[in-house]
């Protein structure tokens, strides 16, 4: 398959590298860039937990420098991207949550206490729901600090508006609803509405995919992770690439997948993806539409 990766930079790179160890082309096509603020610092506070909603919060406190007795304080993080990097970076009390929000301000209130000392939550200037205000909505002191800014595409560069008006391209990965609205509105801007809605939309959460279908129509082929992480993402992939190759496949000698290479992910399987719309599950009709997003909602992750 040929896709198109909308993480930022650093992020697309070390997908870019996982694809196409896998046999699949990429390009390359960051909606997002990440533009650290290097004059932020972190007040001397006896913290009771440190709240993180998004790896690129701690490679922004890793630039400014993270001072040694806050690696000590346990670090709440939304999901195993940003709990990963934590490790790296030397924190030593961990605590992942499922993957949204919900998961972690449940994870918080569980395991902290409002009377105790402040949180420090490490964001950057937009966010996804408020979790400052929903804990402080449960009694918990809650100091936010910015420390970087997701700063949104104004237009495709020329490789991407090629990738997708050539027809070359067969899927996108999307990781955020945020990445979706961008996504739908440089493709409106860029008249390449029809051939948007031909590609597979790999998205990581029913919320990405709700925005998906707002914007391209009911029928554009939608594929959730069936977990919020890099490691379903791929597996979803894999799982379409293997069914558009049995599709394809000469009648009576079985699919194959020219230089395929065996994945390189985790032996352990994660849940398995939902698919809505996606060829092998055409929607022929408005009661089978139903089926499907019932089968969706039930299934599919949260962002």
């Amino acid at each position: 398959m040929h896709l198109i990766v909308t993480r930022p930079r650093a992020d697309a790179d070390k997908l870019k590298s996982r694809l196409q160890a896998n046999g699949h082309a990429v390009t390359v096509l960051p909606l997002l860039t990440i533009e650290i603020d290097d004059s932020n610092s972190i007040p001397d506070t006896a913290w009771q937990a440190i709240a993180v909603t998004s790896a690129n919060a701690l490679t922004a406190l890793q630039r400014i420098g993270i001072p040694a007795e806050l690696k000590a304080v346990p670090v709440f993080t939304v999901g195993p991207a940003s709990a990963r990097l934590a490790d790296e970076l030397g924190f030593a009390d961990v605590r992942q949550a499922a993957g949204d929000m919900i998961a972690l301000q449940g994870l918080m209130k569980q395991d902290l206490t409002p009377e105790a000392a402040p949180i420090l939550y490490l964001t950057g200037k937009v966010r996804s729901g408020d979790l400052a205000q929903d804990l402080s909505s449960a009694g918990f002191s809650v100091e936010r600090i910015e420390l970087y800014e997701a700063v949104a595409a104004t237009q495709f560069p020329v490789r991407g508006q090629q990738a997708i008006g050539s027809g070359k391209a067969d899927g996108v990965l999307l990781y955020s609803a945020r990445t979706a609205d961008i996504w739908l509105q440089l493709v409106g801007q860029s008249d390449l509405h029809a051939e948007a809605a031909k590609l597979t939309h790999f998205c990581l959460s029913q919320a990405v995919a709700e925005k998906v279908r707002s914007g391209l129509g009911r029928k554009v082929s939608i594929v959730i992770s069936g977990n919020p992480d890099d490691d379903s993402m791929l597996d979803a992939i894999e799982d379409t690439a293997a069914t558009q190759s049995n599709e394809t496949a000469t009648p009576g000698k079985g699919a194959t997948m020219a230089n395929r290479k065996t994945p390189s992910r985790k032996a352990k399987k994660p849940a398995r993806p939902t698919v809505i719309d996606a060829k092998a599950t055409e929607v022929k009709s408005d009661e089978t539409e139903k089926q499907v997003s019932s089968q969706a909602n039930k299934s599919a992750t949260a962002a």
